[in-house]
């Protein structure tokens, strides 16, 4: 109650001095405070001292907790970015609240996974992403190479990267110039290629070709990719490997007879998909109602476009009768 209350009014609480003895008496009570409570005091203008040498001791768990709030004051932040506990510092270059001046101390961090997370923020100046882009450690570079705000020049750099991990990343980053994603589209990694097949920016002629590749990884990419061309996505709906099919099943520009023709599909998360695509069409929803999978009849509880009788008959569905209840309730209401 003490700290609920402490929430509301962070002022009162500190001038309480049974906060103090017991500061005082158990070094770990920051652990057990609340961490939105513990938030509101340190917004405080003044914060006493047994609070902040309190949360030198808290436990590390705690200390993350804070350095990810997104009310955490400026103070605090530049407080916890001098933690020993690598964790919290990252936790810290991940907040998007961070001001650029702690952004520019932990570029220059000693855990390689702190640089790395500055490398990503978008808020991280531009000259500290090409600092970052030279890093020794792969992940770092990584990190500019998934970066947004990373300058073409150096995005074409990492795309010669020794490292596969960076040149995934600029596979998949959206600014890299086509001329390198028909390079990288050439990897001998398929880690590589699958990230190239999942570019929005592939060339159409380039989708077809990774369409034919051996890695099931690749095709499913590219059975995803909402720039592939129908007939192949039709040719794709036959493929041997599930995850391939599910793509297909997912996807919004699969023709209704492949819809209609996967419904029928062996793999209970091909159908579920099928279930789940609004494209559908209602025979298709009515019949998957009654699949034995129970995935799948979830799936069609959800879809907005089951028909309101086949949502009362799934009423009576042991497995699904609440959520479809739930469900056909809520959209009577909207109707």
């Amino acid at each position: 109650m003490l700290w609920e209350l402490g929430k509301e009014f962070p002022a009162q609480l500190l001038e309480n001095p049974v906060l103090a003895l017991l500061c005082l008496e158990n070094l770990n009570l920051v652990d057990v405070i609340p961490i939105d409570t513990l938030i509101c005091l340190f917004n405080l203008e003044t914060v006493p001292d047994y609070l902040k040498q309190g949360l030198f001791y808290a436990h590390v768990q705690v200390r993350v907790a804070i350095a990810k709030h997104p009310n955490t004051p400026v103070h605090l932040l530049e407080q916890l970015a001098q933690n020993l506990e690598p964790r919290v510092r990252w936790t810290i270059a991940e907040n998007p609240n961070t001001p650029v001046h702690l952004l520019e101390r932990l570029a220059q961090d000693s855990e390689p996974g702190v640089r790395g997370e500055i490398a990503e923020s978008p808020n991280t100046p531009v000259h500290w992403l090409e600092h970052l882009a030279q890093d020794s450690d792969k992940w770092v570079r990584r990190g500019s190479a998934r970066n947004p705000n990373t300058p073409v020049p150096w995005l074409e750099h990492l795309a010669q990267d020794s490292e596969p991990q960076v040149r995934v990343a600029i596979a998949h980053n959206t600014n890299t110039p086509v001329p390198w994603l028909e390079l990288l589209a050439q990897a001998p990694e398929p880690g590589v290629r699958e990230a190239i097949a999942a570019n929005p920016n592939t060339p159409v002629p380039w989708l077809e070709l990774l369409a034919q590749a051996p890695e099931p990884g690749v095709r499913r990419a590219i059975a995803a990719n909402l720039n592939t061309p129908v007939y192949w996505l039709e040719h794709l709906a036959q493929d041997s490997e599930p995850q391939v099919r599910v793509a297909i099943a997912k996807h919004p520009s699969t023709p209704v007879y492949w819809l209609e023709h996967l419904a029928q599909a062996p793999d209970g998360w091909v159908r579920r998909a099928i279930a789940r695509n609004r494209n559908t069409p209602v025979p298709c929803l009515e019949l998957l109602a009654q699949d034995p999978e129970k995935m799948v009849r979830h799936a069609i509880a959800t879809n907005p476009n089951t028909p309101l009788d086949t949502l009362k008959r799934l009423e009576s569905d042991p497995y699904m009768g609440k959520t479809a209840r739930t469900i056909l309730n809520k959209r009577i209401e909207q109707a």
